[in-house]
C-alpha cells in the first residue's frame, strides 16, 4: 500500500468497517479461543467520526452494521452449539463415585467452608467489611490423608505450596526413581 496524504475515510477499502459501525470482532475475540483471525483493517477515530455524523438513513444504504449484526449473530449462535454441545456431554458422564472414606472427607471439607462462608456473612452483615474479606480468603484446613496413604507424593501436595489445594493427590506427582549409577547420564559422542 502506498503512502498518501490523503485522509482516510470510513468507506475505504482499508478501513474496519465492524469497527465502524460499533464493535469489531476480529479486535474484540484477538488471541480468544473466538479468534477471527489475522484482520489487516484498520480503526481510524476521523473515519468514525466522519460514520457517527452520518445520518441513519445514509448508514441504512452502507449496510455496514446489518453486516456486524450478521456476524455477531453467527458468532452468538456458534457459542450456543457449543455450550449445547458441551452441556450434552457433562449430563451424559458419569459422576465420580467415592469411597465411603473420601466421601467423609469431601463433606468434612465442605462443612468447614460452609461455616466460613456463614462467618463472613455474619461480619459483613455486622457492617465489618475488612473482617468479612478476610474470613473469605481464609483457607479451610485440607484434612490429613489416612495413614496408609501418606507417601512422598502426599507429603508434596499437603505440605507444599499447594497447601489444601486438593483432597486426593495429583496423579503426576510420583516420586522419582533413581537410576542405576547415580545421577544423570552424560552423552556418549
Amino acid at each position: 500500500m502506498q503512502r498518501t496524504n490523503r485522509k482516510i475515510q470510513f468507506h475505504d477499502e482499508e478501513v474496519d468497517k465492524y469497527w465502524i459501525a460499533g464493535l469489531s470482532p476480529y479486535i474484540v475475540l484477538k488471541g480468544t479461543r473466538s479468534d477471527q483471525g489475522p484482520w489487516d483493517k484498520i480503526t481510524d477515530d476521523d473515519a468514525k467520526a466522519e460514520w457517527d455524523a452520518l445520518p441513519q438513513e445514509k448508514k441504512d444504504e452502507y449496510g455496514y452494521e446489518y453486516e456486524l449484526m450478521r456476524i455477531l449473530e453467527q458468532l452468538c449462535s456458534e457459542m450456543d452449539r457449543l455450550i449445547k454441545r458441551t452441556r450434552e456431554k457433562v449430563d451424559n458422564e458419569k459422576p465420580v463415585q467415592l469411597g465411603k472414606e473420601s466421601q467423609a472427607q469431601v463433606d468434612a471439607y465442605m462443612a468447614q467452608i460452609k461455616e466460613l462462608q456463614a462467618k463472613a456473612q455474619a461480619l459483613g452483615d455486622e457492617g465489618d467489611i475488612d473482617g468479612s474479606m478476610k474470613a473469605n480468603t481464609v483457607r479451610p484446613a485440607a484434612p490429613s490423608p489416612p495413614a496408609a496413604r501418606r507417601s512422598r507424593r502426599w507429603a508434596v501436595c499437603y505440605n507444599g505450596s499447594h497447601r489444601g489445594a486438593s483432597l486426593l493427590p495429583p496423579p503426576l506427582l510420583r516420586p522419582r526413581r533413581s537410576r542405576a549409577g547415580g545421577g544423570c547420564r552424560r552423552r556418549r559422542r
